[in-house]
């Protein structure tokens, strides 16, 4: 295994890590939210490479989840089972899974709820008022913080 990038403390590999850099575009051309860490990717990078461009989907924000968690506290409150019982359930249930090779062993786990774009999360939700039969409260009327 060739070892290509060391980042933040983990040892990464080609076939192990593909990195998203964001940006927009201004007049025509991309303006890179962190110019410097794209540059220092592509720096050791020779050759054919392949570049994909799609417009950015936005990602639950820190807000989405504390409300998700004040959720599960209801959902606690009205069925008895622990919060993070519930997360870890509804994960397996609904989440696509995601291969990793950990020490030899093939091992999936479920996909991170950090990855859900704010609609999937929404409809995450969704999903999870179905199974615990508490309904979704008005984002408005419950205190996330």
């Amino acid at each position: 295994m060739l070892i290509t990038r060391y980042q933040k403390g983990v040892i990464l590999t080609d076939m192990d890590f593909v990195p998203i850099f964001y940006a927009r575009v201004e007049n025509g051309k991309l303006v890179f939210d962190n110019r410097n860490t794209f540059a220092m990717w592509i720096e050791g990078l020779e050759g054919d490479v392949e570049v994909i461009v799609r417009k950015r989907k936005r990602r639950r924000t820190d807000k989405q989840n504390n409300f998700y968690w004040a959720y599960l506290n209801l959902v606690q409150e009205e069925t008895g089972t622990p919060a993070e019982d519930t997360h870890e359930l509804v994960k397996r249930m609904f989440l696509p899974r995601i291969e990793k090779t950990i020490f030899g062993k093939k091992l999936a786990f479920p996909q991170s709820t950090t990855t859900l774009t704010t609609k999937e999360f929404t409809d995450y939700m969704a999903k999870i008022a179905e199974l615990t039969g508490v309904p979704v409260p008005d984002k408005n009327k419950v205190s996330a913080e």
